[in-house]
């Protein structure tokens, strides 16, 4: 999450394009009242059949509520989800918060997609997926880069994932190189820093 100091005018014209009508209440309430009307995932947490989401309409709920209370102008976001049924985690909280927003490309598996994301109050000018290594696996990892426009600045922005497992650390570190030569890409000496957030998994041990 990445939010400007207190007290810096932003530059007119560098608000996200995204327009949003005004609701009465909070982001939570307003989830909740639409979530009301959506369909029952199958089986739901305890059901018979229980999808690895669990109850995700109350948990989407209070991650729109965080985020509205944190009024971040920069929101970098891992392991978020859609569905083929049209549902997309990203999109809503762009919509409700008013923000732009750029994901990774949806690669569906059980019907659902999985990936990172790059909100921001921001236009944002252009971004591209990068997959890291090794790229022909079934749980490939992706590097989301974006350049955000504030003004006369432009502002990268770097959000990845890397693999899980503990005993995966040369895969990490392998990841992690290809993320290093990502950043140098992006970094101006005279520009803005480039802006890294990511999921790391490690232990105190590893090499990565």
């Amino acid at each position: 999450l990445m939010r400007e100091p207190e007290g810096i005018e932003k530059e007119p014209g560098t608000e996200a394009s995204t327009e949003v009508e005004s609701e009465a209440g909070t982001g939570l309430d307003t989830f909740d009242r639409e979530a009301s009307d959506r369909p029952r995932e199958v089986g739901g947490q305890k059901g018979p059949e229980p999808t690895r989401f669990g109850d995700w309409e109350l948990r989407q709920g209070a991650i729109l509520q965080t985020l509205e209370d944190l009024d971040a102008d920069v929101v970098c976001l891992q392991e978020v989800w859609s569905a083929e049924t049209g549902e997309d985690q990203v999109r809503d909280f762009a919509t409700h918060l008013g923000m732009s927003h750029v994901r990774t490309p949806e690669r569906w598996w059980k019907g659902h997609s999985f990936g990172n994301a790059i909100l921001s109050k921001y236009p944002i000018i252009d971004s591209e997926s990068t997959q890291l290594p090794p790229t022909d696996g079934p749980g490939t990892r992706w590097a989301l880069s974006a350049s955000l426009s504030r003004g006369d600045t432009s502002i990268p922005v770097i959000c990845t994932h890397l693999d899980h497992r503990f005993d995966q650390s040369q895969r990490r570190q392998e990841q992690v190189t290809a993320i290093f030569d990502l950043v140098a890409a992006r970094h101006d000496p005279a520009g803005h820093p480039v802006v890294l957030a990511c999921l790391l998994y490690t232990s105190d041990a590893a090499d990565e």
